[in-house]
């Protein structure tokens, strides 16, 4: 299947430290045209206010939300974006995919091959096995849209 990469600056909003502020992420769009669904992989914070006081945020950006922490040293992002569809990618050390579960249902997706290194080719891997996951387990009637921007 033939997947799209592209960087992307996206508004964001971050909330944290009793604090709201704007902000701007930037990001890889990997979207997979046939079956127009998309996430996004390496998701940093490239713009945002230097008086926000170091500590935990939570940063939504195009329906997503994902922990961040503010250090001296700048913005470490945590675990856990929340894609548009069904399809929950938790995410690891340096933003690489780890786990996926159908948020439909609740059902665990496969573990990825040990030689998928790449964030973009795992979240491929996943998006396809969410994609026939979907076909098996849920009917027509439950099945949600894709938002388009």
């Amino acid at each position: 299947m033939v997947s799209n990469r592209e960087a992307v600056l996206l508004q964001g909003v971050l909330q944290g430290m009793n604090m709201e502020a704007q902000c701007v992420v930037s990001a890889v769009k990997v979207s997979l045209p046939k079956l127009d669904i998309w996430e996004y992989v390496k998701a940093d914070i490239t713009h945002a206010p230097s008086e926000l006081p170091l500590g935990p945020y939570e940063v939504s950006f195009e329906g997503r939300k994902m922990r961040v922490n503010k250090t001296a040293d700048g913005w470490i992002a945590g675990r856990g974006v929340m894609s548009r569809t069904e399809l929950k990618i938790d995410y690891g050390e340096r933003m690489k995919p780890i786990s996926a579960i159908c948020t439909a249902c609740g059902e665990k997706m496969l573990t990825p091959p040990a030689d998928l290194e790449n964030s973009a080719d795992i979240i491929v891997w996943f998006s396809e096995k969410y994609v026939e996951h979907r076909r098996l387990k849920h009917s027509q009637d439950d099945r949600r849209r894709v938002p388009r921007d």
